[in-house]
């Protein structure tokens, strides 16, 4: 894309214009390349129009800036983009790029299984289509529009995108800038309820993905999950559903889970497939099942589903052993909230296993009035479960800690605290469970696991 190109999507001129490729779109200097577009947004926490000098530096070639900064002026910038709102600016540049490059778009929401979802939808649809994917954790009203710009420099058949949520409102401004001809709807869960007031507000929010929606417009959704279910029945497309109930679609068969790999059978209109994966837990039976819905709808092949689908490995810390000599690290720290992290520790404490089990728990952001209930409750069924030994770290996280009474425990104030400690604790054979809210940065633990037992 040419700074001219850019332009024309927001409707600007450029000062001091001098048309020149733009190699990518940056809102970090610290990240910038040489040839990018530095884009200065300001938030609650920081404000780019610091950094633009910096990007200058390093050889930034086009800026897209508060006007009210046209009154203090910059001197030797070239390609100035000066708008009322530069978040605003960029939605709308992505917005109309998406109209022009993308023939067809998948979104996907939920409060848990989101990404694994993104990632498995990604996997089956490159191998049929020319697709692209947000990057990461690239779901939100910044982070959808800067994908993108930068994933999609040619036409392409499909593009696939998570959308988070944190409050009301937000998925709604993701629909209307991708338009997703397919929409995939996983769960509500009681992740971010502390934005919320009850489970009811957090399933309007996540609805929202139902927006903007016409005859032709397909909603692809759990239809074991009562709070989707119901919202979906509002809806004015196309409907597909998954899930164990008969009534589902696609029907999950079976579900043998154990404590390294799955084996799971669907059926769908008098088709039987199955398959063999390394993802645990009932809970990616339902994101698979979700993936595999969506990849029939949109015309790919069951062989090339099936072959993409056993070759899938979980993203790092998204849920994924990532060592098994000499003791087992189930790496699932990105991100955690109640409903996620009951499934978790559910499924490890039914599955055999000869060594001791440790949990490594922190704690669950943004639940509010609602935090010291909830890891209360996790506490309980600590202390009912088939762990042996609970380590727990943060504020909150405590009260965790406080519900148990017959386990060995352990809790520090950081994750640098743990990560000093961890190894003197764990045992060969043990099996280890890291799980916590992004805030939490449960990967400083992982990957002190990892540096001491690897050498073992």
């Amino acid at each position: 894309m040419k700074v001219s190109d850019f332009g024309r999507l927001i409707g600007k001129k450029a000062e001091n214009f001098r048309d020149t490729e733009i190699g990518g779109f940056s809102i970090d200097s610290r990240t910038l390349k040489k040839g990018d577009m530095f884009i200065a947004i300001k938030t609650d926490k920081n404000d780019g129009h610091r950094y633009l000098e910096d990007a200058k530096k390093k050889g930034a070639v086009a800026f897209l800036v508060s006007s009210r900064r046209k009154t203090v002026g910059l001197k030797g910038f070239e390609n100035v983009f000066y708008v009322s709102d530069t978040l605003i600016a960029l939605q709308k540049a992505a917005k109309k790029h998406a109209e022009t490059m993308i023939n067809g778009s998948v979104a996907i929401t939920g409060s848990a299984g989101k990404t694994t979802t993104k990632e498995l939808i990604c996997r089956t649809f490159r191998s049929y289509f020319n697709t692209r994917c947000t990057p990461g954790n690239f779901n939100n009203t910044l982070g959808l529009p800067l994908s993108i710009l930068n994933e999609i420099n040619q036409k392409i058949d499909y593009f696939v995108a998570e959308l988070g949520m944190s409050f009301r409102g937000e998925i709604k401004k993701l629909v209307d800038i991708l338009n997703p001809e397919i929409r995939v709807w996983l769960n509500v869960y009681s992740a971010h309820i502390g934005n919320f007031n009850s489970l009811e507000e957090v399933r309007e929010a996540k609805s929202e993905i139902l927006l903007n929606a016409d005859e032709k417009t397909i909603i692809v959704f759990n239809c074991d999950d009562i709070l989707v279910k119901t919202s979906v029945d509002r809806f004015v497309g196309i409907k597909y559903s998954f899930g164990y109930s008969d009534s589902a679609d696609l029907k999950i068969k079976r579900c043998v889970t154990g404590l390294d790999s799955s084996s799971v059978e669907f059926e769908y209109q008098g088709m039987t497939l199955k398959l063999h994966t390394g993802l645990v837990g009932r809970f990616n039976c339902y994101n698979i099942a979700a993936a595999i819905l969506t990849s029939l709808i949109a015309g790919i092949p069951k062989e090339k589903i099936l072959n993409a689908m056993n070759e899938f490995k979980a993203i790092r810390n998204r849920g994924r052993f990532v060592l098994k000599e000499p003791l087992l690290l189930y790496d699932d720290c990105y991100n955690s909230n109640p409903d996620a992290l009951r499934r978790v520790l559910s499924h490890f404490s039914r599955v055999e296993y000869e060594g001791r089990k440790v949990a490594i728990v922190g704690d669950m952001l943004e639940l509010d009035n609602f935090s010291e209930e909830l890891h209360s409750q996790i506490g309980k069924q600590l202390e009912e479960s088939d762990f042996d030994v609970v380590i727990t770290w943060g504020n909150e996280s405590e009260m965790i800690h406080r519900q148990l009474k017959t386990k060995e425990k352990y809790h520090f104030n950081t994750n640098i605290d743990i990560a000093n400690s961890i190894n003197d604790i764990l045992q060969k054979g043990d099996l280890v469970i890291v799980k916590a809210s992004r805030g939490m940065k449960g990967e400083v633990i992982v990957n002190s696991i990892l540096e001491f037992w690897r050498e073992k």
